[in-house]
């Protein structure tokens, strides 16, 4: 038997490897939602007596690659163990054969132990465009499936090594982004080949059976450290309810229903009670379902590995016909943010009952604002996706207040430059500030909203069309222990004008022409704890830095800050402290 030196040399390999291809595809990868946003993730997975676990992952989004897990196990359903060659590269996006929504592509590469593949580099990214009726793939009037995009089911985009030109040229052929998506995917490719050359050789230096008993014990003391952890919650069961404000297609108020019980070292988390499915975009197939069930857990105790060690330990039931494991063939094009979030949420709010210190907002309040059309300096077709219009979420935690822009479940994503995306997009950026008084109140507050306005580029600026997607609206990012929710997303169109509208769900295809401003109002994160208990300095803290105003640190926190020394005052402060 390996020994737990050897075994946690192999996982710090592995780490090391999958790093090395986020590294590569940002290198390498044309478009923006790659190569600055990072809107893809890396991992490996293994393959051991039929079961896939993944072994490791680089610090990304974990809803992409928890949700992968799926992936590669229906590749290996489809093609089965004994159908994979040295140079294969496998692909899928189908929600209902492994994927998510049709945006995010799973591409694996296998990695073989003698004659039997053995570990698998593994990524998943979203593209921009999957073809469908609607650019960027947003069609909030999608009722079906085939409304959303192009579906992939498991097939092979090499073989033995040579790159299978018919199934490339159907690839590129079904997105409005053709040149992207070829890059794209090449970068892609191209960063699962070097890890595939780093695996062979810690294969060749430590053998099979060495790496395989490394894998073996380091899934084993995941799921030992896990078990250990929940045996020190107290058994019983515990629910949570997550609301999501609609499904864009006349159904509000969807609940997401999660029950944690805890006996002894297991954990189980059941869904039964949940909305059924839904007529939009909102449904979340079981593999999305899944990720956003293990990532609430995988934040609790952050001295655990992250593998699959830990999903051995938690049953889930997923009743189907609900939200969370529809039956095709509705759409599910939101599903990784609305009601992905809004699982994670729900078992947040479980274990909000069991140990609160631990919790807080894990999602990304979605607040989407997609436009195409063509750039009249180049000539050329653009779609972008701008990250800048929700750039905020982080909610406080036990201890710390919420953080610069995204909750940490989310933190491998990265705001792109203004400057660079004015040089790529025919728009301008006339503002991007934190918005005072719009950070949810707590002990530990959440991060305050943000402002961003945008104004189509007049000389650049052609034919253009701009989709908006907002939920956060009716029920904005959750507070815990006492903490305030967020303030709420929205937008406005062509402000102080008389075609001023302001968006709260959607607005479809709404015409861009040269000059129309775009304002983005993104709520913030919750907060942690009652706001009573907050440190006055701390308050008054943000007053200097405009977080929060002098009248907010009355009304929200009890704190009196007296306006021409900006002190605070501290007979005052404790006298309405005690009247609150």
């Amino acid at each position: 038997m390996v020994d737990s030196i050897t075994a946690e040399i192999v996982r710090g390999y592995l780490l090391s490897v999958t790093e090395e291809m986020n590294d590569i595809i940002s290198m390498t990868a044309m478009s923006p939602v790659f190569n600055e946003g990072h809107d893809y993730s890396t991992a490996i997975f293994a393959m051991q007596d039929r079961e896939i676990d993944l072994v490791a992952l680089t610090i990304a989004l974990p809803e992409h690659i928890f949700a992968s897990k799926a992936s590669v196990e229906e590749m290996m359903r489809v093609f089965g163990a004994d159908r994979w060659s040295r140079g294969d590269v496998g692909l899928v996006n189908d929600p209902y054969h492994g994927g998510s929504h049709l945006p995010d592509m799973t591409v694996a590469m296998p990695v073989f132990a003698g004659d039997r593949p053995l570990l698998f580099p593994v990524v998943r990214a979203h593209q921009l465009d999957v073809g469908g009726p609607v650019a960027a793939f947003k069609n909030v009037m999608a009722r079906d499936i085939w409304q959303e995009g192009f579906r992939i089911y498991p097939i092979k985009v090499f073989e033995a090594g040579e790159r299978r030109d018919d199934v490339w040229r159907m690839l590129v052929a079904n997105t409005r982004l053709p040149t992207d998506v070829d890059n794209d995917l090449s970068a892609i490719i191209g960063a699962c080949r070097v890890a595939s050359e780093r695996l062979e050789a810690l294969l060749a230096k430590y053998g099979a059976t060495a790496v395989e008993e490394s894998l073996q014990l380091m899934l084993a003391n995941t799921e030992r450290q896990f078990r250990e952890h929940v045996t020190a919650w107290p058994d019983g069961e515990y629910d949570g309810v997550s609301l999501v404000d609609s499904d864009w297609a006349g159904t509000v108020d969807i609940d997401i229903r999660a029950k944690v019980t805890v006996k002894g070292d297991s954990l189980a988390v059941d869904f039964t009670g949940t909305h059924e499915q839904c007529p939009g975009i909102v449904n979340s197939p079981p593999g999305n379902s899944m990720s956003w069930v293990y990532i609430p857990f995988t934040t609790l105790f952050p001295d655990i590995p992250v593998n699959s060690g830990l999903f051995r330990a938690i049953d889930v039931v997923l009743p189907e016909g609900t939200v969370v494991n529809p039956i095709p063939p509705v759409p599910t094009g939101q599903s990784t943010t609305s009601c992905g979030e809004n699982i994670g949420d729900a078992v947040m709010k479980a274990i909000e009952k069991i140990a609160p210190e631990r919790t807080a907002f894990c999602g990304i309040d979605l607040c989407f604002l997609y436009q195409w059309g063509i750039d009249r300096r180049y000539g050329t077709f653009y779609l972008g996706l701008d990250y800048l219009a929700s750039a905020v979420c982080a909610g406080g935690a036990y201890g710390a207040d919420g953080w610069g822009a995204y909750a940490a479940t989310h933190s491998g994503l990265r705001l792109a430059t203004v400057e660079v995306t004015e040089l790529q997009y025919p728009f301008q950026y006339l503002e991007l500030d934190y918005i005072t008084d719009s950070g949810a109140p707590g002990r530990w507050r959440g991060v305050p909203g943000c402002k961003m306005v945008r104004k189509n580029t007049e000389d650049a600026m052609g034919d253009a069309r701009v989709n908006i997607l907002v939920c956060g609206s009716r029920h904005p990012a959750s507070g815990f222990a006492g903490g305030s929710a967020g303030v709420g997303n929205y937008f406005v169109i062509d402000p102080d004008t008389p075609n001023e509208t302001k968006v709260e769900t959607f607005a479809f295809r709404v015409p861009s022409p040269p000059g129309q401003v775009v304002i983005s109002r993104k709520g913030g994160g919750g907060g942690w704890g009652n706001p009573l208990d907050r440190d006055p300095d701390a308050v008054l803290a943000d007053v200097l830095d405009e977080y929060v105003s002098i009248e907010g640190a009355r009304r929200d926190y009890g704190v009196v800050i007296d306006p021409a020394p900006l002190a605070i005052d501290e007979a005052a402060t404790t006298a309405l402290r005690s009247s609150l």
